[in-house]
């Protein structure tokens, strides 16, 4: 593997292809999946978080939605534990991968749709989906964008990027505030 697929998104995580595949088979919206994001969250992108980048020329952490973190959020359910958990991770993996990398790099990117699941699945009181949709609309259309380039993205990271874009979507478009599909 060379450096250049090392810093791809996902390329070196196996929970990145585990979590494609339930979401895939599952639908993003079951609580399998939801602990699968989880394992992933806990994981980490790489083995190599921060390495492309020096503390001195680190880009600025993008900005994120008004009530994106885990203080914004009241959730009032049967997973509450998982995905308050899943949500705080996303949110500190999101900052970690952008403050690293940059907004438009592919694994800021796919945090960035990470943290936009684990922010419409727990959505329950407070309206999160459509600083969901946000994140998920940037992050999709940038990883479609990059994925134009063989070789630059995981086209694990697209798939789930796509999934989760779809669902997203149509969660709002529904006016649905259930996680399930």
């Amino acid at each position: 593997m060379t450096s250049q697929q090392d810093s791809v998104a996902g390329s070196r995580n196996p929970y990145v292809a585990l979590y494609a595949q339930r979401i895939d088979v599952q639908g993003a919206g079951h609580p399998d999946t939801a602990a699968t994001l989880l394992n992933l969250l806990r994981h980490g992108l790489s083995h190599s978080v921060g390495q492309d980048a020096t503390a001195a020329n680190r880009p600025l952490p993008s900005n994120l939605p008004p009530g994106t973190g885990p203080d914004g959020v009241r959730l009032d359910e049967d997973h509450v534990d998982l995905l308050a958990e899943a949500l705080e991770r996303a949110v500190a993996l999101q900052e970690e991968e952008t403050t690293s990398h940059g907004p438009d790099h592919p694994r800021a990117l796919l945090a960035t749709c990470l943290l936009a699941h684990a922010l419409a699945a727990a959505d329950q009181l407070d309206g999160q989906l459509e600083a969901a949709q946000v994140l998920i609309d940037d992050a999709h259309d940038g990883l479609v964008e990059l994925a134009m380039s063989p070789g630059a993205v995981d086209p694990d990271a697209v798939r789930i990027s796509e999934a989760l874009h779809g669902w997203i979507h149509g969660r709002i478009e529904d006016g649905d505030d259930e996680s399930d599909e």
